[in-house]
């Protein structure tokens, strides 16, 4: 696994999300960290399970929400950074554990 910058998961989430931020007349690159997608109608309880599912699988990874707040999960700055240290702290402790492409390469 390679280590996912924040700002590559924000710009994901910002394209996925664009016309209901557009209806809600805001623009993706005005969001501020603390912009909460839940409250702000963006996406539904639903959709907050959507969203994890849709950056695993854009990323390749799994990740464990067990250690981010859940007032943070839906703040886009807040989880956007999550899944940069997430990914940063699997590679830190398992780095042969795949390869770019998701083969699994552990012995």
């Amino acid at each position: 696994m390679n280590s996912i910058a924040s700002t590559a998961v924000r710009e994901f989430l910002v394209r996925r999300y664009a016309a209901r931020l557009a209806g809600k007349d805001t623009s993706g690159d005005l969001l501020p960290d603390d912009y909460d997608l839940f409250r702000q109608g963006i996406i539904d309880s639903l959709g907050i399970l959507e969203m994890v599912g849709a950056v695993e699988a854009e990323f390749g990874i799994e990740l464990d929400l067990e250690n981010l707040d859940a007032e943070d999960l839906t703040k886009i700055g807040h989880f956007c950074r999550y899944v940069q240290k997430f990914s940063q702290i699997s590679m830190d402790t398992n780095p042969l554990s795949s390869s770019p492409n998701g083969a699994d390469l552990s012995p």
